[in-house]
């Protein structure tokens, strides 16, 4: 009998094996090949210093206590940098995938009462290729790792809530992944998770639950795995600190950068800083504000589209009254959390992006009702093909504007010199990738009639968006490079350092770290003051306006400084000094 993969029935196995096959094409191809972008310095420093300093309870920042975010995010980087060996993109980004892959294997995996099987694979296949998850699951942002634990949680309660499970399975499981949540970013996943949950219980009629023992021992289970890392901190000694650091100093450090970051995030305190008028201020709040919500809805696509869709079909009457109270719930738990957050006018899109995860358990839920060959079906298919019709055509402009000089019959027509023979392997990428853009096309254009369900549909989406990541990686990721600034200015840093000689960064700290001290290869240090520049110091980066104010200081000048690199970082000039004689010996001083 001729095997037909449209008509194939996934098993567990099989669609455990379909989920990582999608998540390796979506998250792995060009994950490292990326400088560094927006906020992953913040990350992946602290755990660079983690690493060198042994010490994984107070997280440091070019040189300071960094208590902004909570430190789970840097564990797990510098979890990921002990275990492949090295500190690279690939190895600083592996951790934000994997969290991915684990809630999408977390949906395909736990028993649910509300999902069927194709269902968890429609919502599997819908959460990998969000936009939103793509974007940040590729990055090591606290985002990718915050939505897919958001997820956890609200799945693992609709799970066991509709599988009529123990009261200590119901909280206790929810609890540890709100913990979890804690310690990467913040209370923030209360209000995705309890939205949900009131919800729900609201659509019972059964609130009483929540003075139950098993809540109570669920938010006790959270509150601990939270708190035994902050009191660790506080208890913790702080011998690399001035005397007089105490417990209380410690906690008001934590505190207040805390508060900083939740007023920036309510009222955009960062932009009202400044000497400008006040209608300037706030209506710079406002463009802010609404670009951010513009840009957030562009997280939740291209899934977003198909929920006017859903209003046409009577799909919704034909539901069980649990599954009502599951669309409702999770429709209106999204409208919730949208609302809270688009009442900060400090809001960035970021913060949208764990709603995605309660998105695909409704869209996923909702689809899987669908009837077979209905006219979302329908839209949905011609979109498909629609797209790789156009992926199809790009990839040609792609192949002539981008990878003309690898092109043979060109090289006679130009008179270019042809690659060697070993040069052609970096022609493999883009032969497969073309394989696959017209395997795709031809496949889905001649059989497009008997994608005529959610499955199959959301399965040929998932493949049509590892795709179009293929021919990013082909074309765009090229291009991109070619841009890079904060690697070629760590590359140059290193160039001019003896391989093992310490390189000491004055007077960075966390308000004037730059991202390219990700790149500068170990052993670093930190320093704040000309005094605590030894002996054994030899080299020192210094900011050009800073070493022109110290230059002839005696602590300075009398050691001979040598300049070794000029370097502009963002119009800003660095340079690294050499000290061609130790400190001066005054007489009389040990």
């Amino acid at each position: 009998m001729k095997f037909d993969i449209l008509y194939y029935r996934f098993g567990k196995v099989s669609a455990v094996l379909a989920v990582l096959l999608v998540w390796a094409c979506i998250y792995l191809p060009g994950l490292g090949n990326r400088e560094v972008q927006g906020n992953e310095p913040k990350r992946t420093l602290p755990a660079l210093a983690m690493i060198q300093s042994g010490n994984w309870i107070n997280p440091e920042l070019a040189g300071e206590k960094y208590y902004k975010k909570p430190p789970l995010i840097n564990w797990m980087i510098a979890t990921s940098f002990t275990l492949t060996g090295n500190t690279s993109e690939f190895s600083a980004r592996l951790p934000s995938a994997l969290t991915v892959l684990c809630f999408a294997l977390l949906i395909v995996l736990m028993p649910s009462g509300f999902l069927t099987h194709p269902g968890k694979i429609i919502c599997a296949m819908i959460f990998l290729s969000s936009l939103g998850i793509i974007d940040k699951g590729r990055l090591i942002e606290i985002d990718g790792a915050y939505t897919a634990i958001t997820g956890m949680a609200v799945l693992s309660w609709l799970n066991f809530r509709t599988l009529k499970s123990s009261g200590w399975l119901l909280w206790i499981v929810p609890g540890i992944f709100l913990g979890l949540g804690l310690l990467l970013k913040g209370p923030l996943i209360l209000v995705f998770f309890y939205s949900v949950v009131f919800l729900y219980l609201y659509y019972e009629k059964k609130f009483k639950e929540l003075r139950s023992i098993h809540h109570v021992a669920g938010i006790v289970v959270m509150l601990l795995i939270f708190s035994i890392w902050a009191i660790t901190v506080l208890l913790s000694k702080q011998t690399e600190q001035p005397a007089g650091n105490s417990e209380s100093q410690v906690a008001s450090k934590m505190s207040s950068e805390w508060l900083s970051d939740i007023l920036d995030n309510v009222i955009g305190m960062d932009s009202l800083k400044g000497d400008k008028p006040w209608w300037v201020k706030f209506s710079a709040v406002f463009i802010d504000w609404a670009r951010n919500i513009v840009q957030a809805l562009f997280y939740f696509l291209p899934w977003l589209l198909f929920i006017p869709f859903f209003r046409r079909d009577s799909w919704f009457e034909k539901l069980p009254d649990e599954g009502k109270i599951i669309v409702k719930t999770l429709f209106w738990s999204l409208v919730i959390g949208m609302g809270c957050l688009m009442l900060q006018p400090g809001v960035r899109a970021r913060y949208f992006v764990p709603l995605v995860a309660i998105a695909c358990l409704m869209t996923g839920f909702m689809l899987s009702h669908l009837q077979d060959n209905s006219k979302s079906h329908r839209t949905w298919r011609n979109i498909i093909l629609a797209l790789s019709l156009m992926s199809a055509l790009t990839l040609s402009a792609g192949i002539f504007l981008v990878n003309m000089r690898f092109m043979p019959k060109l090289f006679v027509m130009f008179k270019v010199k042809p690659p060697a023979p070993m040069d052609y392997i970096f022609y493999l990428p883009t032969l497969l990738t073309s394989i696959l853009t017209v395997g795709f096309l031809v496949y889905f254009f001649r059989n497009k009639d008997r994608f005529s369900d959610s499955l199959r549909l959301s399965l040929a989406s998932a493949a049509f968006t590892a795709i179009v990541v293929f021919q990013l990686y082909c074309f765009t990721l090229p291009v991109i490079r070619q841009f890079e600034v904060k690697r070629p200015a760590g590359m140059a840093i290193n160039k001019c350092m003896p391989p093992g000689e310490t390189l000491n960064l004055f007077n960075f700290g966390i308000m004037n770290y730059e991202p390219f001290l990700y790149y500068i290869r170990p052993p670093v240090r930190y320093v704040f003051d000309e005094k605590e520049l030894a002996e054994k110091d030899k080299y020192v980066l210094f900011e050009g306006e800073t070493y022109g104010r110290i230059v002839n200081d005696y602590g300075i000048a009398s050691r001979e400084p040598r300049k070794v690199l000029d370097l502009t970082f963002k119009k800003t000039k660095y340079v690294i000094i050499r000290f061609e004689k130790p400190p001066p010996k005054i007489s009389g001083v040990n």
